[in-house]
């Protein structure tokens, strides 16, 4: 992992609810989670340090702070922080704020379109390491996803999930 640019997912429905879509050059400061879901878009390796967050912090008995150098990420217990995984920003207040946010600037992003495979009558899941990335200037305020007919669901759907953003930690922006 390079020690000042990072790839972060940002959920297209947090952006709908409360983000301004990123574009290059934007300034952004994100809280991020770390999940263990390394063929995920922007799958990556990180060798984490992690403390056990306070008490009064916690959503689990064992959630950490991990941190590798100027970047920090929310683990959400019990087993321990995987090596492999990846980022995801959490604009929507689900990180503690005992969890100092990321800052830095967005060099390029790109729109993510997932696949998702139905796993109950009207439930989809991801599938794993089925995405495609598309470049894009800016992020768009509004997702878009594969149209059906309600009576007939398909068994594998299609839909632009969110963006994959590459972000440079400024050492200006982290107070370093």
């Amino acid at each position: 992992m390079p020690d000042r640019e990072v790839s972060v997912f940002l959920d297209g429905w947090q952006i709908e609810c409360c983000a301004d879509p990123p574009g290059p050059g934007d300034h952004v400061r994100w809280p991020l989670i770390w999940l263990d879901d390394a063929d995920g878009p922007g799958g990556m390796q990180v060798d984490w340090r992690s403390d056990l967050l306070p008490v009064s912090a916690r959503n689990e008995p064992d959630d950490l702070l991990l941190r590798h150098g100027v970047l920090t990420a929310y683990w959400r217990g019990p087993a321990p922080a995987r090596t492999r995984g990846r980022l995801v920003a959490d604009v929507h207040g689900g990180v503690p704020e005992q969890v100092p946010p990321v800052a830095g600037s967005v060099v390029s992003v790109g729109l993510v379109d997932q696949a998702y495979r139905r796993s109950a009558p009207r439930t989809y899941v991801p599938v794993s390491g089925d995405f495609r990335l598309r470049p894009v200037p800016r992020s768009p305020k509004w997702f878009s996803s594969d149209r059906w007919d309600e009576d007939h669901l398909p068994d594998l759907v299609r839909s632009d999930s969110g963006v994959l953003v590459r972000l440079s930690m400024e050492p200006a922006l982290l107070g370093t």
